[in-house]
């Protein structure tokens, strides 16, 4: 077995392992009191031999998906009634970090890019990547924010039941670092998810609500929060981004 087939192959495992995960919890989950018509299908992710191969590889990980329908799969109960977990891995390998996406150049593609650059080594485009994209918030409600279109108990209700799916997400993939562009009114969301959780300064120059170090008792990986990249570009801090890329390397 060569050295670049044994990679594809396990990169192969990999997914096969997260595609049993999402049959095992998202296609059974329910939510209780929630038209789940107003939720999108979720953000299923898929990975490749680069990031078997990689000694660095950054799970970064945004608010929430804003819309993810795609063709017939509509909504959560679309992909449930479907089980569409093949179709929505692929619209991930198809939206390749935003390439194919309209806002392409929007702040949080920009910010994703420059990690994928600057710790890969490379120019590094396509869909080949040791840096990945999730969301803390996997759907979308009504296409928008559940934070601003839901209210705070279907927000909830949506993080208890799948937090779950994230953590064994970060279990299967094993990344070195991860990245939350999630910015300090969701610490709520990740102590949530994670439950023992405490933030720690990166360093005696910034307070602790613009850039933090992340410790979570249960990750080998190296964990990190900044404010959302929108938010990082309209006050001129985007250069958290290149602080936290000098602390990785």
């Amino acid at each position: 077995m060569t050295a670049h087939f044994k990679r594809y192959h396990e990169s192969n495992i990999m997914n096969k392992q997260l595609a049993s995960l999402y049959e095992k919890t998202l296609l059974k989950v329910n939510f209780h009191g929630i038209d789940e018509t107003h939720i999108s299908p979720p953000l299923l992710l898929s990975t490749t031999a680069k990031w078997v191969n990689s000694n660095k590889r950054i799970l970064v990980i945004g608010q929430e998906t804003l819309g993810w329908e795609w063709g017939k799969i509509r909504n959560l109960s679309d992909f449930k009634e479907l089980k569409a977990i093949s179709s929505m891995i692929e619209n991930y390998e198809r939206f390749s970090f935003g390439e194919n996406y309209r806002h392409k150049s929007s702040p949080f593609w920009k910010a994703f890019r420059l990690v994928r650059t600057s710790l890969s080594g490379s120019e590094n485009t396509g869909f080949e990547s040791n840096v990945l994209w999730t969301n803390l918030f996997r759907s979308s409600y009504d296409g928008g924010s559940f934070l601003k279109k839901a209210n705070l108990a279907i927000a909830n209700e949506f993080i208890t039941n799948t937090s779950s799916v994230l953590i064994q997400e970060i279990a299967l993939l094993q990344p070195t670092e991860v990245i939350f562009f999630t910015g300090p009114n969701y610490d709520k969301y990740i102590k949530k998810t994670f439950q023992q959780v405490t933030f720690k300064p990166l360093n005696e120059n910034t307070p602790l609500r613009e850039l933090a170090k992340i410790e979570i008792p249960s990750f080998n990986a190296s964990c990190y929060r900044t404010y959302h990249p929108n938010y990082l570009q309209r006050s001129k801090k985007f250069g958290y981004i290149n602080t936290i890329i000098n602390d990785i390397k």
